[in-house]
């Protein structure tokens, strides 16, 4: 795959490393700013249609990504910088939300699962809620159902069941996904659990971050941008919010290690 040229990539370097100082703050230790901008850069680099997205707008979720402690693509797919209609949204992978979870140091498992046609399953809600699944052997038949458990260290747990009817209905609620193209088109499984690791995340008072990654990555299946600066007024645009960040009060000055980092990324070529 080709590189885009020089006079796109530059004016995007330009204003993620304007946006530098953000993002190192917000990154917890295990991240350098230098590497998500790198990341961000490389994503910009294969995605032609990002090539054609607000270049503020990028910036912003890469802001999103760092604030929620999420490495932008890599092998890990914690979280996706996505084209959409010339604006640029996160999308938040399901490691990311595992990451997440566990990170916040009450999670002992949360496997997701996916339900075939012969395998033996029951679930009871109530009181006494509980979910029972025996995978068929052999050919299993096909997917009718998705599942994703929480188990907490305190003994506690909690699980999200959707049936492939629900899933369906999910996706076609989507005007994101009514074209036929994207996740939801070509990795339907995949979704679907993801969808009940969500809504868990959702549910379970795990972590800030979780919940911020649960609302950022809904708004974006939704077809609608969104910020995560709680100090930002409600309806801010995503563009709007950087650009609010980098007219206050300037930051102090780089340290060197920091200042190091930001020329080297605008000498990368």
């Amino acid at each position: 795959m080709s590189l885009a040229p020089a006079r796109l990539v530059e004016p995007l370097k330009v204003q993620l490393n304007r946006c530098h100082t953000f993002i190192a703050r917000a990154l917890p230790t295990h991240l350098t700013a230098g590497r998500q901008i790198s990341m961000a850069i490389n994503c910009f680099h294969k995605n032609p249609e990002l090539q054609r997205c607000d270049l503020l707008s990028i910036c912003a979720c890469v802001i999103q990504a760092a604030e929620l402690g999420l490495e932008l693509a890599g092998p890990l797919g914690e979280a996706f910088l996505v084209p959409r209609r010339g604006e640029c949204t996160l999308q938040v992978g399901y490691r990311g939300f595992y990451r997440l979870a566990f990170n916040s140091g009450r999670v002992l498992a949360f496997p997701q699962r996916t339900v075939a046609e012969r395998d033996e399953f029951r679930v009871c809600y109530g009181s006494a809620q509980r979910l029972e699944h025996v995978p068929a052997a052999g050919d299993r038949g096909p997917a009718v159902g998705y599942y994703a458990v929480c188990t907490l260290r305190d003994g506690g747990h909690d699980f999200e069941y959707m049936t492939r009817h629900d899933a369906e209905q999910h996706r076609q609620r989507y005007a994101a996904w009514k074209s036929e193209k994207g996740p939801w088109w070509t990795h339907f499984d995949a979704m679907a659990m993801k969808s009940c690791v969500r809504a868990l995340a959702k549910r379970l008072p795990l972590s800030p971050q979780l919940a911020a990654a649960a609302g950022v990555d809904e708004c974006h299946e939704a077809g609608q941008g969104r910020t995560v600066w709680p100090e930002l007024p409600p309806g801010v645009t995503a563009t709007s919010g950087v650009e609010a960040l980098l007219a206050g009060p300037e930051a102090p000055p780089d340290d060197p290690a920091e200042a190091a980092e930001r020329a080297a990324i605008q000498g990368d070529s």
